[in-house]
């Protein structure tokens, strides 16, 4: 059996249950006090908490490409497709820049785009010889957009939100 936590840090759900325990107090184990938790000045423990830092829980907005990482295209029409998701709700709006940020253009979601879980996207390309630096973005139905970098260190790279540059050259 596993248990799958929708929305949640992929440490909540659980490969193998051994056995199920009920219980008015919070678990600490190792996994949620010293491995997964957000370590930074913006970060502090809980008070009470034994843990380290903030403890993971919910996903943040992300986007990726269904692309190899600089990947080498020949100059033609491409369909760009990839994936965004949220740990809070369901994406809104996917876009994508083909020009390292300075513009937008909105993909197309493609159905099923449920809560909490990756919505596939695509939007056509027809790129010319040269290098491009492609990105992604997303925006959940509360409003959530990635932005452009994480606001805060954290310095076991945990849950990282920003906008990442995909680097593509044209021949």
């Amino acid at each position: 059996m596993r248990v799958l936590v929708p929305g949640w840090a992929g440490i909540a759900s659980v490969k193998w249950v051994g056995s199920i325990q009920v219980s008015e107090q919070p678990l600490y184990s190792e996994w949620n006090t010293k491995e997964y938790v957000l370590i930074g000045p913006e970060y502090p423990p809980e008070p009470g908490s034994p843990a380290l830092g903030k403890i993971i829980t919910t996903q943040v907005v992300k986007s990726a490409f269904e692309l190899p990482w600089d990947a080498k295209l020949s100059a033609g029409q491409y369909l760009l497709r990839g994936r965004s998701w949220s740990g809070q709700e369901t994406i809104a709006k996917a876009e994508v820049s083909l020009d390292g940020g300075r513009s937008w253009q909105q993909a197309r979601l493609h159905q099923p785009n449920f809560d909490r879980a990756w919505v596939r996207w695509g939007i056509d390309w027809s790129p010319q010889k040269g290098t491009y630096q492609l990105q992604a973005r997303a925006t959940d139905d509360k409003g959530n957009t990635q932005p452009a970098s994480v606001p805060f260190f954290n310095e076991k790279g945990y849950l990282y939100g920003g906008i990442i540059s995909h680097p593509v050259t044209v021949t």
